[in-house]
């Protein structure tokens, strides 16, 4: 792979030709004993250079010390690119295993077009083409072999460092990490975890709450034991990848809610033809985009007139309790409301949609701890 260089070009031609380009030259020829590698230059002013330089956009930055529009030039500087995000790690390795640029993207909950130029910045930085993109399902290059391992290590030597650093350093083989869905986290895990402890005696767990493509890509990069999350046909997810072998521990359905009126029938009803307030999830939230499918596919956008919008269930429960509008919430975060009349389910059948709510993990053999949990989860729902 060549260089790629940002480099000031100033707005005078005079300036560019006679001084800029001698300056580029002269400073090369003093600096790099080896022939001129393939080079693309890219011109442009001095901010944009500089954000080519820490976008990892371009290799190298080169700038006049001072502004042509001054009259004078002192010297040039020039900066190399040393950044490196550390989500360009997780996105490759993420590729690693899926073998498939769009499946990647959606998994990292990024447009595919961002998601491949964070790989090809991560290409430039490392200075080496680390996938083969010429043949579908692609395949990493031998570069990328030696630079995966590498990937991982650092990722793990990153996640030790910050425990360290928190003064949580764990022993080996005592917690259980699990990266939960917000939801999940609140209304299904603990009773889940009593249920295990029932069974196999005392279990040291700790809980990471996040959003289901940051569980996703903390049982990617090995930042967890085991993900608990939900899962839906109608959506992507790790149980398509044999990797992650996955148990379903309960079914439940996503269902819209609302106010009751003193009738005990829904005060917003998806039935009726008015237009109601909607209470919406984040668009590119995993319940978001399940919520968007039963709306397009009941063709209810002409009567939701958006409200509130936020990626967490319990938020736009408390804004259903308070009579703001409709909220679609999965049926087991909103039980004890349901079942105490709370909230009514504002429709048939037809306006839910099934959830899954499932424990994935890595197919290799991990700690004697995990396996236990596994084990016990597995018997437990068959």
């Amino acid at each position: 792979m060549g260089w790629i260089f940002a480099c000031h070009s100033p707005s005078s031609p005079d300036v560019t030709g006679s001084i800029f380009w001698n300056l580029f030259f002269a400073w090369f020829g003093e600096n790099q004993a080896n022939p001129l590698p393939r080079c693309e230059i890219y011109k442009a002013c001095y901010p944009a250079c500089i954000i080519l330089l820490l976008d990892a956009l371009c290799k190298y930055c080169i700038a006049l010390r001072t502004c042509s529009c001054r009259g004078y030039t002192s010297g040039i500087d020039f900066f190399s690119g040393g950044f490196m995000e550390v989500s360009w790690l997780e996105d490759f390795l993420t590729l690693a295993v899926t073998r498939n640029f769009s499946r990647a993207a959606e998994l990292r909950n990024v447009t595919q077009p961002a998601f491949s130029r964070r790989i090809r910045n991560l290409e430039y930085w490392v200075g080496a083409t680390l996938v083969d993109r010429s043949i579908f399902p692609i395949i990493l290059t031998p570069a990328g072999d030696v630079f995966r391992k590498t990937a991982q290590e650092t990722l793990d030597s990153l996640r030790n460092g910050r425990e360290e650093a928190q003064g949580f350093v764990p022993k080996a083989g005592e917690i259980v990490s699990i990266a939960a869905s917000h939801t999940l986290a609140v209304s299904f895990f603990s009773d889940w975890h009593m249920k295990l402890q029932a069974k196999i005696g005392k279990i040291k767990v700790r809980v990471v709450a996040d959003h289901v493509a940051g569980c996703i890509e903390a049982l990617i990069t090995d930042n967890c034991d085991l993900m608990l999350s939900y899962s839906n046909p109608a959506l992507p997810s790790l149980a398509d990848i044999e990797r992650y072998p996955y148990l379903t521990l309960s079914q439940e359905r996503l269902v819209p809610v609302s106010i009751p009126k003193p009738d005990k029938t829904p005060f917003f009803d998806l039935n009726s033809e008015k237009t109601l307030p909607l209470l919406c999830y984040s668009s590119n939230s995993y319940l978001g985009r399940l919520t968007a499918a039963i709306i397009e596919r009941e063709k209810l956008s002409p009567r939701l007139d958006f409200s509130v919008e936020c990626s967490m269930s319990e938020v736009l429960k408390r804004g259903a309790l308070a009579g703001a509008g409709i909220a679609w919430i999965p049926e087991g975060a909103a039980r004890q409301e349901l079942d105490s009349g709370a909230l009514v389910i504002a429709g048939g059948i037809n306006f839910t949609s099934p959830l899954a709510i499932s424990l994935f993990r890595k197919i290799e053999p991990t700690r004697t701890e995990v396996e236990k949990v596994w084990s016990a989860s597995m018997n437990n729902h068959r």
